[in-house]
């Protein structure tokens, strides 16, 4: 894995994590793209900064309560990578907390993310990216 993929992508979280869209904006390309898991209620694609970022926005709506995001596994091969995260967080009618984790299909241009497409299932991601 590069480390410059490494790097960006853990200011990208931390970015997330923090509210801050400019410091999140600044690992993105432009013209960047995101499609949701797949069944998720709003179908996609999100395109562009501002429509992407308020896309990971919303996704915190759906849950009572959502912890940070953490980064569990990062694996890359040129412009082509998986990056899987995981975040705890509580949903209505559950007592307990649950981990959520998303796979992350990413494609680069420049040194910046400009295709993020998640799944639920690793296997997914990996053969969506190439990586399989």
């Amino acid at each position: 894995m590069s480390e410059e993929f490494a790097e960006s992508m853990k200011r990208s979280v931390a970015a997330m994590n923090e509210g801050d869209k400019e410091g999140w904006a600044l690992e993105m390309h432009e013209e960047i793209r995101v499609m949701p898991v797949p069944g998720w209620h709003e179908p996609g694609p999100f395109s562009g900064i501002d429509d992407s970022w308020d896309f990971f926005r919303r996704i915190d709506e759906v849950f009572l309560e959502a912890g940070p995001v953490e980064i569990v596994e990062m694996i890359s091969d040129g412009d082509r990578a998986v990056a899987s995260v995981s975040r705890m967080v509580r949903v209505e009618g559950q007592p307990d907390e649950i981990e959520t984790v998303v796979h992350m299909a990413l494609l680069l241009e420049d040194g910046k993310t400009i295709e993020n497409a998640n799944f639920l299932d690793r296997s997914q991601a990996l053969a969506h990216a190439g990586l399989r």
